[in-house]
């Protein structure tokens, strides 16, 4: 088994303890059981179990960001395209949210302590905003807009579809509905004003 296979079983075994226990109540000697390895074997691959909680935050936010990916890709269009990135990352971290009841207190943890990670993961998701804001200019559906701002200005606004307890106080059919109004005013915004872009919006 490769170092990157063991990892993933570790992360794997620490996001169920950290999920049904949280992170305080979870102790290494119970991920080890459950790998299920020695607790010196554990510390060969991690330094410690808030390095385990860092990895596992940003292994759910590289699958969030893959996961608009993918479906961006099954869309037409620039404007459509952006539309399904941010819809599909939405149901993603709201049925991750739901799974995972202490999932809150691991982005604290990484929020305090590893702040890199989650801007990392802010300059990811912002550059792939920006390139389909540029394939949108190019294309005509886009009216000129400095991308990477515009970009960079969108993702903060919609911290309300990204924020753990949001996401575990609303039902996704409401996000759904609101992200997708407030989808639509921005794009009415970049559209050129000479020109219309039917949206696939989702259904009301």
């Amino acid at each position: 088994m490769q170092k990157s296979d063991v990892q993933d079983q570790i992360i794997d075994a620490a996001e169920k303890r950290f999920s049904d226990y949280g992170f305080k109540k979870t102790i290494m000697a119970e991920i080890a059981a459950d790998c299920p390895m020695s607790v010196g074997n554990l510390y060969r691959f991690f330094k410690n179990k808030e390095s385990m909680a860092a990895a596992l935050v940003n292994r759910c936010l590289e699958d969030k960001i893959q996961q608009g990916v993918d479906a961006a890709a099954n869309e037409q269009g620039c404007l459509n395209q952006l539309n399904a990135f941010l819809l599909a990352r939405l149901a993603y971290a709201h049925a991750h949210i739901k799974d995972h009841r202490h999932l809150h207190e691991l982005v604290m943890i990484v929020h305090k302590n590893h702040a890199d990670i989650l801007e990392c993961m802010e300059k990811k998701t912002t550059a792939i905003m920006a390139e389909f804001l540029d394939q949108g200019q190019l294309s005509g559906e886009f009216k000129k807009v400095d991308s990477e701002r515009t970009a960079y200005l969108l993702h903060h606004s919609l911290m309300r579809y990204n924020y753990p307890l949001s996401l575990k106080n609303n039902s996704l059919t409401m996000l759904q509905k609101d992200l997708s109004d407030f989808l639509e005013m921005v794009y009415t915004g970049l559209r050129p004003c000479d020109t219309f872009v039917p949206l696939k919006l989702l259904k009301k």
